[in-house]
């Protein structure tokens, strides 16, 4: 009788254990289970996000190339108006030599001989 029930009380602390250990890993699967769908929650928002970024990068690409120049654009642009000054400028030097060879014409002509009128009182 002695070996039956040390024997009963070996199984039934056996049988305690193992329920602990069952519900252990049932607890265990469900923590795991909702740790993955919390995680997967995460990556599809990370995706989301990732995904938006990508848009938004997109959309301001195309938005610095139409509103702002390049380097090789501006160059180009101050090589333009730098050629516009200098063909400005040329012709302000032949403007400032013509009025300098009209002046200089005129001071060099004698002085006409042309009949002078005196009015004649009377």
């Amino acid at each position: 009788m002695f070996i039956i029930l040390v024997a009963g009380a070996l199984f039934g602390a056996w049988w305690r254990v193992e329920r602990a250990i069952t519900a252990a890993k049932a607890e265990m699967a469900g923590a795991v289970t909702a740790a993955k769908q919390e995680a997967s929650g995460q990556v599809n928002a990370a995706a989301a996000i990732a995904s938006l970024t990508q848009v938004q990068l997109a959309e301001h690409k195309l938005h610095v190339a139409e509103t702002y120049i390049t380097k090789q654009g501006m160059r180009e642009t101050r090589d333009e108006i730098m050629s516009g000054i200098k063909g400005l400028s040329e012709r302000q030097d032949l403007m400032n030599q013509r009025m300098d060879n009209i002046v200089g014409s005129m001071l060099e002509q004698p002085p006409s001989t042309k009949p002078r009128r005196s009015r004649s009182t009377g």
